[in-house]
């Protein structure tokens, strides 16, 4: 792989609620034609996954990883992490991938859009926008660098410590 590849990186434990299909879509429409897509999952929605792209242009690009033991290690890995959710739960994956250095996109549906910026924001799992955005990221190494290092700062907000910390300040202000 060249220093001008970047990845792409998508993991849920259901890939159907947390928007597959619109990732396959997003990352098949991107123009930037140095990417590694990553998808991990479980034995059985990579399997059914695998049947659904073979058919696509972009299916060279992706890497499938089943039961992957070591997924954390695949956030570090990652330039940009995408989950078009349909659900409205906290999507964990997405602090998961700021820690790690990651640009990330996320639907609006989701609790996780609390913690992103606007511009990381679906409005739908389908938005037309994110590809664009995306590309535009791509192309931009500078603004990619500066997100990722903005994520990171954000998501050192949520740890277990600096939680521990505001719990403390609030109890004694009682």
């Amino acid at each position: 792989m060249n220093s001008e590849n970047k990845i792409i990186f998508f993991t849920a434990k259901n890939f159907k609620t947390s928007g597959i299909k619109e990732f396959i879509d997003i990352i098949s429409n991107i123009n930037y034609k140095n990417i590694q897509v990553i998808i991990a999952g479980d034995n059985k929605q990579i399997t059914a996954l695998k049947f659904q792209v073979s058919k696509l242009a972009i299916k060279d690009k992706i890497l499938f990883l089943e039961d992957y033991k070591q997924l954390d290690k695949l956030y570090y890995l990652a330039d940009i992490f995408i989950l078009p959710t349909h659900s409205s739960a906290f999507a964990t994956n997405i602090l998961k991938a700021m820690f790690a250095k990651c640009a990330v996109f996320i639907s609006s549906y989701s609790s996780a859009r609390e913690v992103v910026d606007v511009f990381s924001t679906m409005n739908t799992p389908s938005d037309g926008s994110t590809v664009f955005k995306v590309d535009a990221l791509l192309g931009r190494k500078e603004d990619l660098k500066l997100i990722k290092k903005q994520n990171k700062q954000a998501a050192e907000e949520f740890t277990l410590d600096k939680s521990l910390e505001k719990m403390h300040t609030l109890i004694q202000s009682v």
